[in-house]
């Protein structure tokens, strides 16, 4: 009860009023881009935070089996380390909810691109890494059905909850579109969903050639047991928050990679999706828009769904002119919570410009 007490006044006293409701402000960070976003420290930047209305930050703190705090389950991070931090979530939390903001744990599932030679070189050895079309590993994920990884998962995300965090945020929650995983795993989840084209495995379920429903099906089904278990381990934990990062193609999504995000809200398995509907083209990001609006009309009540808008990603820059824009365009179409990625010293200014001429 204390916790679910905490979690509600930190939201309802950041929450921002615009047309008489109410807008909640998520930004997503990377710890180290987050913390010297300011001179100042931790202390400023929430104060910068809180300036801008902002009520949530999503921040990195598990990277598939790396952790940027204190963890039995997980590696140290090789940045933390090479810094001589031991742990960046106690600080972190102290700063934020001094100023009522809530803090989640951005958790990758299964990414590998942080993880040192020699611990990806044991999880290869153990056999936890994604199989590929050619039967070798893919270095750069762990595999999404071995029980392994999810009980790591599982573990990390309990830790973080333990220490505090208000909400564990997964993302890379899916499959690297095509490319994994063959393991033979998944040839008996598949084989045992009914699946027949298991005599010239994996050619005959490759997606570039055909769409095998039971394959579609399964990896779905194999998406959805790793939401359900982070749900599961979430809801042990009164007041802690579970939210997602999902495609902005909710109707391919669950072809592609798996990604099923539509049913997870339909179930009302998270509190909140974060769409990543990053495009520097407004008009991309009215299409992208209108087609949510179907699913957002079906989500459970228990389930918000949030357009996330990129400052700065790998495609493209976005002037704070432009974030304004896409900015009244997310307030027009899916009113009550808007996502940005992401908070740095970089994009913090055209954040605050933007939110300034509101």
């Amino acid at each position: 009860m204390k916790r679910t007490l905490l979690a509600f006044s930190i939201v309802t006293a950041g929450l921002c009023a615009f047309g008489g409701e109410t807008e909640r402000r998520l930004v997503a960070a990377r710890p180290y881009s987050f913390i010297e976003s300011c001179d100042g420290g931790l202390p400023e930047v929430a104060k910068e935070l809180k300036k801008n209305g902002i009520t949530d930050v999503v921040c990195l703190f598990s990277d598939g089996p790396v952790a940027f705090f204190p963890s039995k389950v997980m590696a140290p991070a090789p940045e933390m380390s090479a810094r001589g931090d031991t742990d960046l979530l106690t600080p972190m939390l102290a700063a934020l909810h001094a100023e009522g903001i809530r803090l989640h744990a951005w958790m990758t599932i299964g990414r590998l691109n942080r993880s040192p030679k020699e611990l990806t070189d044991r999880l290869i050895a153990e056999g936890r890494v994604a199989v590929g079309k050619d039967g070798h590993t893919l270095p750069g994920f762990l595999c999404r059905e071995d029980p392994r990884n999810i009980e790591m998962y599982r573990a990390a995300a309990a830790e973080l909850m333990e220490r505090g965090i208000d909400g564990i945020h997964i993302d890379y929650i899916r499959y690297s579109h095509w490319s994994d995983c063959y393991c033979e795993r998944f040839k008996k989840l598949y084989a045992a969903n009914g699946g027949k084209n298991l005599a010239d495995w994996p050619k005959g379920v490759d997606g570039n050639k055909g769409i095998d429903p039971v394959w579609m099906e399964t990896r779905a089904e194999v998406i959805n047991g790793i939401v359900k278990a982070m749900r599961d381990e979430v809801r042990r934990h009164p007041g802690v928050e579970l939210s997602a990062s999902a495609f902005n193609y909710p109707s391919t999504a669950k072809v592609l990679v798996g990604q099923d995000w539509p049913r997870w809200a339909r179930e009302g398995w998270l509190d909140f999706v974060s769409v990543m509907d990053y495009t520097t083209d407004t008009e991309d990001l009215r299409r992208e828009l209108l087609e949510e609006m179907p699913i957002r009309a079906a989500a459970s009540p228990k389930t918000k769904i949030y357009p996330c808008i990129a400052v700065t990603w790998s495609r493209g820059i976005n002037t704070s002119k432009a974030v304004k824009e896409q900015i009244d365009l997310v307030r027009t179409y899916a009113p009550g919570g808007i996502g940005f990625f992401s908070w740095d010293r970089d994009t913090r200014g055209r954040i605050d410009t933007a939110l300034r001429e509101l």
